[in-house]
């Protein structure tokens, strides 16, 4: 599991914020991982053969509130999983790469929704809520855990940048 080391390499990528940002670079390989936050002027990259995959364990995802626009979960009334990746209030973002993958492994997700055992709405792949300047490129997204995979909530200046690719098992 690798929810430590990106929460650990974005807390300190988060100190060069004000010498122009700072770019977390994911390598080939398969990085599981639970929920995890991004920090203002950061790029995460994933290179060609790099994937982000979320975690099946459902009692491991973080849960907060409903987003502001709903006023409540999507699925159930009440609180939320958190997003595999957040942003919230942040400016300067890219998520981007060289086709590199986020799967959320979103069986376990639906299979749970479907036999209505989940207890609080599920989470989106990436959310980004209150912020600025976000690039979104060159990835393929997979297995959502809800759709959409992406969520915006008041953004300003978001800039999906194609290819990107979407793929439903």
């Amino acid at each position: 599991m690798n929810t430590l080391a990106f929460q650990n390499a974005i807390f300190y990528l988060r100190s060069f914020a004000d010498k122009g940002g700072a770019q977390l670079y994911v390598p080939k390989g398969k990085w599981l991982t639970g929920s995890f936050n991004l920090t203002s002027h950061l790029t995460l990259f994933l290179d060609k053969g790099a994937v982000i995959i979320g975690n099946q364990d459902i009692s491991q995802w973080p849960i907060t509130l409903p987003l502001p626009s709903y006023g409540r979960g999507i699925d159930i009334p009440g609180d939320r999983y958190q997003s595999l990746i957040n942003g919230n209030s942040l400016t300067d973002i890219a998520i981007t790469g060289e086709n590199g993958t986020i799967d959320g492994q979103g069986s376990i997700w639906w299979d749970s929704f479907n036999s209505h055992s989940l207890n609080h709405s599920r989470p989106h792949l990436i959310e980004i809520v209150n912020s600025t300047d976000i690039l979104i490129s060159n990835l393929t997204f997979m297995n959502p855990q809800l759709g959409p995979f992406i969520q915006f909530t008041v953004g300003v200046n978001l800039k999906l940048s194609y290819p990107l690719f979407v793929i439903i098992l």
